[in-house]
């Protein structure tokens, strides 16, 4: 049984999640109107005004070992692309690790694709185990786009000109996580992953430790982690780092 905790205003949904994982019990949800603290990868500000639908859910896995726990992102990540295809027929992407985007025909000065969604997950783990999970996504649903970020955001009611139902949103994107989680199907959702990745055979450049890395994406290991053919032929994996897509 799902536990749904709502709150109008928030600093932080995922703040909130991580600070007492311990006392709640597994898919509790913490839902918010907006965030006056919302954060995404990297400890970025993510922009949280009314109308986005922001939300973490706190998770006690008893199935999955500390190095998987990306495929977890990843599930969120297909959740919510299905969700908002459904929902709203639009045709959302995955940009790895954490992102859920768009391409479309956008003004002068902007990238091909633009962020709908992202995702963070965090967690502590045990000597061998996941004690907790709080996984969080941050989705661009009616609210607006401040100029500054027009570039690089935009939003589902702004792509089909009408508002979306946020609850209705909320409830298919969890309907949808209920096929991954907790019975956890590593390879499918591994497989969907890459079926919806925006990067599979694209020119990339990845940065990582203050070494940066072009080459192409050629898939994702059973772990979450980016795999890439750079100059050279040299095959290299990497389970952490910032992607750009020059091409995109």
């Amino acid at each position: 049984m799902k536990k749904i905790i709502h709150f109008k205003k928030i600093g932080s949904t995922q703040n909130y999640a991580t600070k007492n994982a311990e006392k709640y019990s597994d898919l509790t949800i913490i839902v918010a109107d907006r965030q006056t603290g919302g954060r995404g990868q990297f400890n970025r500000k993510w922009h949280s005004p009314a109308g986005g639908l922001y939300f973490s859910i706190i998770l006690k896995p008893k199935n999955i070992k500390p190095d998987a726990l990306p495929i977890l992102t990843y599930a969120l990540a297909l959740s919510i692309a299905d969700a908002i295809k459904k929902i709203s027929g639009l045709k959302p992407e995955l940009k790895w690790p954490n992102d859920v985007v768009i391409r479309g025909k956008w003004e002068v000065g902007s990238r091909k694709w633009k962020k709908l969604a992202g995702i963070l997950t965090e967690s502590c783990l045990g000597e061998k185990s996941v004690k907790w999970v709080a996984i969080s996504a941050g989705i661009n649903v009616n609210n607006k786009i401040p100029e500054s970020l027009g570039g690089i955001a935009v939003s589902i009611a702004d792509l089909t000109g009408k508002k979306c139902d946020k609850k209705n949103l909320l409830k298919e994107i969890l309907k949808n996580f209920g096929e991954y989680y907790p019975s956890f199907p590593r390879f499918e959702i591994l497989k969907k992953y890459t079926q919806k990745s925006m990067l599979i055979g694209k020119k990339t450049t990845m940065a990582y430790a203050g070494e940066k890395y072009a080459g192409r994406v050629t898939g994702f290991n059973q772990n979450g982690a980016i795999e890439m053919s750079l100059r050279g032929n040299i095959k290299k994996t990497f389970y952490s780092g910032e992607v750009t897509v020059p091409s995109f």
